[in-house]
């Protein structure tokens, strides 16, 4: 028997999710190719041998230039958060140094 997609319930069907699903396609498909979609960074920079100090200068960051909490640190790092991230206050700094643009780290782009 043959399932059919109106079978289901209506998110299955969702287009944001058939966007999602063929994304992941066709980075499957060119692993060269560098997408710009949200949640599909560029693979090229993965190193999980560095994730552990990258993650610390992360969280001294937030504890030593924020100001936050050794709790509000573990809530930004491991709770769910921003959809549009935590480190766009960085992203602006950099755009300001290094390009001399100036962004809104509080704006929705």
């Amino acid at each position: 028997m043959d399932l059919a997609v109106t079978a289901l319930h209506p998110s299955v069907d969702d287009p944001a999710l058939n966007s999602m699903n063929f994304l992941n396609e066709v980075a499957q498909h060119y692993p060269a190719a560098v997408s710009v979609a949200a949640g599909r960074p560029y693979e090229e920079f993965f190193d999980s041998a560095v994730l552990a100090e990258h993650l610390d200068t992360f969280r001294r960051h937030l504890a030593d230039d924020l100001g936050l909490s050794p709790v509000q640190v573990d809530r930004t790092l491991l709770q769910y958060g921003r959809t549009k991230g935590i480190v766009h206050h960085l992203i602006a700094r950099n755009l300001a140094v290094d390009e001399q643009l100036t962004a809104d780290p509080r704006r929705s782009w």
